[in-house]
């Protein structure tokens, strides 16, 4: 995200290989980490890499950052979907077509890839769930509103308390 702001989406090409090796040994070695955070730096650095190489725009450079996060995500478990929102919401900052057509497009063939790989099998298998009774998803709608106005009032009170802070008369 760094990158994207400051430096023109510009990442350094070790990235693409340092990244996949540090989170091999920090996971191989059972460290505290995920995949999610080393896939998405290794997928946006490749797409960087290659907008580099070919001479593009600060633009179509961060689209190719998007897209190689998206697509390192959508391999990795799946999800073509959550990877093309992930990567709108952290990388892209826009729904413009020009841009999410090359991402979701990426997203997409990773998944083919994957799937021709590992088969269509989820990689978080579920067990098998009832279905919630009539007042159980009653229960779930007064649950929902009573955590949304929950929601409104701890955002209040945030605005509230930032407010009395500029109010402070010390820097």
């Amino acid at each position: 995200m760094e990158q994207v702001i400051t430096n023109q989406s510009r990442i350094p090409a070790r990235i693409t290989f340092l990244k996949p090796l540090s989170a091999a040994i920090s996971i191989g070695t059972g460290g505290p980490f995920g995949a999610e955070g080393p896939i998405i730096a290794t997928g946006g650095a490749l797409g960087s890499l290659v907008g580099q190489v070919l001479k593009t725009t600060a633009a179509e450079r961060k689209t190719l950052l998007a897209a190689g996060a998206a697509a390192g995500m959508a391999a990795t478990f799946g999800s073509p979907v959550s990877a093309v929102l992930l990567a709108v919401e952290l990388l892209l900052f826009e729904y413009r077509a020009r841009s999410m057509v090359p991402v979701a497009l990426a997203a997409a063939v990773a998944t083919a890839v994957r799937m021709s790989f590992l088969g269509a099998e989820p990689v978080f298998a579920m067990p098998g769930l009832t279905n919630p009774s009539g007042s159980a998803l009653a229960a779930y709608i007064v649950l929902g509103g009573l955590v949304g106005f929950a929601s409104m009032g701890v955002t209040r009170l945030v605005y509230i308390i930032e407010d009395l802070f500029e109010r402070l008369p010390i820097h």
